[in-house]
């Protein structure tokens, strides 16, 4: 075994209270974790597009900077926008990719208008950043952008993505709708052998979030084979080791039967061969109940908040009401809630709305 070097020494020791936070509230923000590892986006891109993916230098695949994100998809959490270099005969050329996850079994009905809204935004910045910059105008040249539909939803996805579907087209005006084409991929709706045939780490956790659900016969089996496969990243780079293991932990955790968290963690450690498997998911369990307790306090406080304000001011405007539900610190409640008491109108507690704006 290889002795690690300092990077990863320190990897290791992380905490697990620290790995959990980095996957706080799942699952919406445990896909959204994964897939800020630039590895996990290469192997996305590889399962849906292998034919464009070998053009791609993923090398070279980076988060766009925020400032081509507008206010609206700032506030959009679950999505993520990277720029990678796309090799072709005259050099390269910057490609965007758009993944918006989706984790409703609600389906959109609408997806590729919205789709389509968000790429125009992307697009207007680009806009906007060439005015500010007094950009040449022979360089003024939008990327082309990949969107991803990445569904993780039960309900099978039978809306169409094109947006020509959402048109009501006579055959003669065809040539006047946008037409571009999106990229579905839907965890649930595809064979599992598909997700795990190149053997990349990624695969084998949507194979697992797969049979998330699944009777318990079915989830030990592929838990076993997939940590099996797993197991020999402790070796060739253990921070993605314990990165695939807290996901794999909070995965049972969340979403098996207290019933089974016993047997399933067992059967981890013991596939897995990792003496840390146990501590490590004993801690989970206390941080997950701790902020089941703390997500009751913050439910409790909005509640609360929300019932003055509509007592007071019988209209809460909605910005507001973003503000409060996405404000998660209770201390921060807190001070809302008393800047609520002592408010005469709602513009007397803009100022602290706007210091906790997520925006």
């Amino acid at each position: 075994m290889k002795e690690p070097d300092t990077k990863e020494k320190a990897a290791q020791a992380e905490t697990p209270r620290r790995q959990f936070e980095k996957l706080h509230q799942f699952p919406d923000r445990s896909l959204r974790a994964l897939l800020q590892n630039e590895t996990n986006v290469t192997a996305l891109l590889e399962m849906i597009v292998p034919d464009l993916a070998v053009q791609m230098d993923f090398q070279s695949l980076l988060p766009a900077e925020r400032s081509l994100l507008s206010e609206t998809l700032r506030e959009r959490e679950a999505d993520l926008l990277y720029r990678v270099p796309f090799r072709t005969e005259k050099g390269p050329r910057e490609v965007l990719i758009y993944i918006l996850i989706e984790h409703q079994s609600t389906i959109d009905e609408l997806m590729a208008y919205r789709l389509l809204n968000y790429m125009d935004l992307v697009w207007e910045r680009h806009r906007s950043i060439w005015n500010r910059r007094k950009t040449p105008k022979a360089e003024r040249k939008f990327p082309p952008i990949l969107p991803i539909i990445f569904y993780t939803g039960d309900t099978p996805w039978k809306t169409p993505v094109d947006f020509a579907d959402l048109v009501d087209l006579p055959e003669a005006l065809k040539s006047f709708v946008p037409r571009f084409e999106i990229l579905f991929f839907g965890v649930k709706q595809i064979a599992t052998e598909a997700l795990t045939e190149k053997d990349h780490p990624f695969g084998w956790l949507l194979a697992l979030l797969q049979k998330e659900n699944a009777d318990a016969n079915e989830t030990r089996a592929v838990l076993s084979e997939a940590v099996s496969h797993l197991r020999s990243l402790q070796e060739t780079d253990p921070t993605q080791w314990k990165e695939v293991l807290s996901y794999i932990l909070q995965l049972v955790l969340h979403k098996r039967s207290a019933e089974e968290h016993t047997t399933l963690i067992e059967l981890i450690a013991e596939r897995s061969q990792d003496t840390e498997v146990t501590p490590m998911a004993e801690s989970m369990a206390e941080i997950i109940h701790q902020q089941g307790l703390e997500q009751g306090q913050i439910r409790a406080k909005r509640e609360a908040i929300f019932t003055f304000l509509q007592h007071r001011f019988t209209r809460i405007p909605e910005p507001l009401r973003n503000t409060i539900n996405a404000t998660e610190n209770i201390a921060e409640l807190n001070t809302l809630f008393e800047s609520a008491l002592a408010a005469q109108t709602l513009d007397d507690i803009d100022a602290f709305v706007e210091k906790i704006s997520p925006l």
